[in-house]
């Protein structure tokens, strides 16, 4: 899901219900009243050939929080929250991985993967197998997944 508030100039793209980045645009957002085209328009199938498959798309006339857009999302993720686990790093070490966590966020325990973050890992086809643990003496690359405190 890709979140727009036109009022803020605020992008902001959710993966199944997770935050995965956000930035504030420039300038401002021009209307108009023609018929919206997802991945090209008839006018322009010669220049902008972008096959993909879209699930769903839902178009609001309103801004939504990230509240709404996580329920929507909550049935995809094997009832696992989407704000329960935040993607802190890829390809990073410990102490790297440490820090990518926010406040009120530390490093998934084993016991947080197994109740269901290795769920959405394998949804999102991530390497179950490449995942920084808290408290581990290896030294290898990988995914740092943040748990929310409880």
């Amino acid at each position: 899901m890709v979140s727009y508030d036109r009022h803020i100039n605020h992008v902001r793209l959710f993966v199944d219900g997770i935050l995965d980045s956000s930035f504030l645009t420039e300038g401002i957002t021009k209307t108009n009243d023609s018929p919206i085209y997802i991945g090209g328009a008839p006018y322009s199938v010669d220049s902008c050939d972008f096959p993909f498959l879209l699930d769903e798309l839902k178009i609001y006339n309103l801004s939504i929080g990230t509240d709404q857009i996580q329920s929507e999302a909550s049935a995809s993720l094997s009832g696992i929250e989407p704000s329960f686990i935040y993607f802190g790093c890829f390809h990073c070490d410990m102490n790297t991985a440490i820090l990518s966590c926010p406040n009120n966020y530390h490093l998934c325990n084993k016991m947080e993967l197994y109740i269901g973050v290795y769920n959405v890992l394998r949804k999102f086809s991530l390497d179950v197998n490449n995942i920084i643990l808290p408290y581990s003496s290896e030294s290898n690359l990988g995914i740092g997944i943040c748990c929310t405190d409880i």
